[in-house]
């Protein structure tokens, strides 16, 4: 359960807010002050439903920024709401990402191309995270496959498509980026999918496309169409693969490195094998690469909270950027060129001010404050109440009080259940709750 209480008639209304937020001009910044637990995912999910653009919800950690993605959901619902999540490795960690973390990251870029698709959503991240450089927007594109259910489209030719695309050929599909073909059924996982695809042809036409359970096998439903994007970041076709060893032997030429230094990976290279790290050598695989902010789009808004620990952190990574390198260079390893792999904060910072900014701090500053309580007092009441037969006394008791100020009580829950188990026992304390719904019916209010 989370309580927020939120003075409308205190210094600044949340209508007052969005006519701010919605006259901001590119480069632009709005403070907003005052806000406390989740009120802060309260306000920018009204924002982000008056402004109707899309958003990218700034945050100083990754578990910070984990915590704000529920918190958004509980307002505009999943479909709404998605988290960019972290690598989880260091700045040049010979350790690779995650298929599942890659698999969400490559999904939430390809949503960010189309645009947002058919209505725009919010994007909820560490900033940090958007340091790191990612595969160019035309690479993506290029090696993205749309596929229809009746449209003619020859196995050979998605099978063809898959390969280039990074897929590795498997007996049986278990993990995503493999792909597997008998008779005229081709079985595929790519990322953005919970469960892998069965694609069935009749001749050269996709008679049908069915996600399936990897243990029992069983098809789970129909579907018209599936966008099937490349299995990672890095995409080993031998064109790519050339390249990246030329670039290899220039940057180690450059390095003054022994070929005992560099050898083995580009021989893994040359023949199409993984590399443990591998995302750490991206810049050899393209000419130049993106930021996440390429891919953003010029309507969005960025929202940061707690800006000041953002930057930052920012300028933390950077340094510990600088000691991952100056490390290596040390030990005579190999690495790329740290300006190819990340931005520097100071370039981070300057991508976020070309779009309009609003910047949420719990303590008071500069701009509009908004009245809020953290109701940490309240908890410690409880908290001292245990045992005794009243126990939620001192939260009914503050909530009449505020109810006499005229201030709007949300009590919040995860579900239905928990609702209504809430609704029961503040009756006891004879107060009636009215059921709001969901958490979109309370942006309506």
């Amino acid at each position: 359960m989370a309580l927020s209480a939120i003075k409308e008639g205190g210094p600044a209304t949340f209508r007052e807010i969005i006519r701010e937020a919605s006259s901001l001009k590119d480069g632009r910044t709005l403070k907003v002050s005052g806000l406390y637990g989740s009120a802060k995912a309260f306000l920018l999910s009204r924002l982000f439903r008056a402004l109707g653009r899309p958003m990218i919800v700034l945050l100083p950690g990754d578990e910070e920024a984990e915590d704000f993605a529920e918190d958004t959901r509980f307002f505009l619902g999943k479909d709404l709401v998605y988290l960019y999540p972290s690598p989880e490795v260091l700045p040049f960690d010979a350790q690779s990402v995650h298929p599942d973390i890659s698999s969400k990251r490559l999904h939430l870029l390809d949503r960010l191309l189309q645009g947002g698709g058919e209505r725009p959503f919010v994007t909820v991240s560490s900033g940090r995270n958007l340091m790191q450089r990612v595969i160019p927007r035309e690479s993506l594109r290029g090696k993205t496959v749309d596929v229809r259910a009746g449209a003619e489209q020859p196995m050979d030719s998605l099978m063809a498509s898959l390969n280039d695309a990074g897929y590795s050929r498997m007996s049986m599909v278990e993990e995503r980026g493999e792909m597997s073909v008998r008779g005229g059924i081709m079985d595929v996982f790519p990322p953005g999918f919970d469960a892998p695809l069965r694609i069935e042809f009749f001749g050269d036409t996709v008679e049908s496309i069915r996600p399936f359970d990897i243990s029992s096998q069983r098809s789970l439903r129909e579907m018209k169409e599936a966008r099937i994007l490349p299995a990672s970041e890095v995409v080993l076709d031998p064109g790519a693969r050339a390249k990246a060893r030329d670039r290899l032997i220039e940057r180690a030429e450059e390095l003054s490195l022994r070929m005992e230094a560099w050898g083995a990976v580009s021989r893994r290279i040359r023949d199409g094998q993984d590399i443990a790290g591998m995302e750490t050598l991206l810049p050899l695989f393209y000419e130049r690469l993106d930021t996440f902010f390429d891919y953003l789009g010029e309507s969005a808004v960025v929202a940061l909270i707690d800006p000041s620990r953002v930057f930052s952190e920012a300028r933390g990574f950077e340094a510990s950027v600088k000691e991952a390198s100056e490390g290596l260079d040390a030990k005579k390893a190999f690495f790329v060129r740290p300006v190819e792999l990340y931005l520097g904060a100071e370039d981070f910072i300057s991508s976020i001010r070309k779009y309009p900014s609003i910047e949420l701090e719990t303590l008071r500053g500069e701009g509009l404050t908004v009245e809020s309580s953290s109701n940490s007092d309240i908890r410690q009441e409880i908290s001292l109440s245990k045992g005794k037969e009243m126990l939620f006394k001192p939260l009914s008791d503050r909530i009449n009080s505020w109810l006499e100020e005229r201030v709007s009580v949300l009590i919040t829950a995860h579900n239905k259940a928990q609702a209504e188990r809430t609704r029961e026992l503040f009756a006891g304390y004879g107060m009636d709750i009215p059921d709001k719904g969901d958490g979109r019916d309370i942006l309506d209010d």
